[in-house]
C-alpha cells in the first residue's frame, strides 16, 4: 500500500508531528509532499520538491497513492490554494487528521467540499459533529512507537495535582 501525505513543513515537536508519519514506514510505503518536506525528509521518502504552484492532484496523479492523508483544516487551508480540485479524486480513499476544533464549522464544510471518506480526529469530538465516518484516536501512545529518546531517562513518579 503506498500512502501519500501532506504535510506542512512543521518541526516545532517532532515526536508529535513527523515521527507518527514515519514510523507508518514500517506498515506500508509513505510518501509525504508538502514546504520544506524534501529538505528534512531527502528525495527517497519526500520525492517531489514542494512548489506552491504545483497543485495536489497533480501530486496524486504523479504519485498514484492508495490512499491520501491531509493534515487538519486549520494547516491545508493555508497551504493549499485551490484544494477544492481534490474533490475529483474518487478512485482512492482521502483521510484527513484532525486535531483541534477551532474552525470546526468551516473545517465540516471544507471536508465535505473535497470529499474526505474518515476523519481521524486527535481531539474528543461529538461523532454527531462529523457527517463522514471518524474515529477518536487520543495522543497517547505507547513509548517504543516513537519517543525513545525521551524514555532513556524516564522516571517513575507520582505527580498530583490539587483544586482548590
Amino acid at each position: 500500500m503506498k500512502l501519500l501525505h501532506f504535510f506542512d513543513g512543521r518541526r516545532i515537536e517532532k515526536h508529535l508531528q513527523i515521527d507518527y508519519i514515519i514510523g507508518l514506514r514500517k506498515y506500508c510505503d509513505v510518501v509525504i509532499y508538502g514546504p520544506y518536506e524534501q529538505e528534512h525528509n531527502g528525495k527517497e521518502i519526500s520525492p517531489i520538491k514542494y512548489s506552491k504552484e504545483t497543485k495536489l492532484l497533480d501530486v496524486v496523479n504523479i504519485i498514484k497513492p492508495d490512499m491520501l492523508v491531509l493534515p487538519e483544516y486549520a494547516i491545508v487551508k493555508s497551504q493549499l490554494d485551490g484544494c477544492e480540485e481534490l474533490a475529483k479524486v474518487t478512485d482512492i480513499p482521502k483521510v484527513s487528521i484532525e486535531i483541534d476544533s477551532y474552525e470546526i464549522d468551516k473545517s465540516l464544510k471544507w471536508h465535505t467540499t473535497l470529499g474526505i471518506n474518515f476523519i481521524v480526529s486527535r481531539g474528543p469530538f461529538k461523532k454527531e459533529f462529523f457527517d463522514i465516518p471518524s474515529i477518536w484516536l487520543p495522543w497517547s501512545v505507547p513509548d517504543e512507537f516513537y519517543l525513545k529518546e525521551f524514555t532513556k531517562e524516564k522516571l517513575n513518579k507520582n505527580i498530583i495535582f490539587w483544586w482548590w
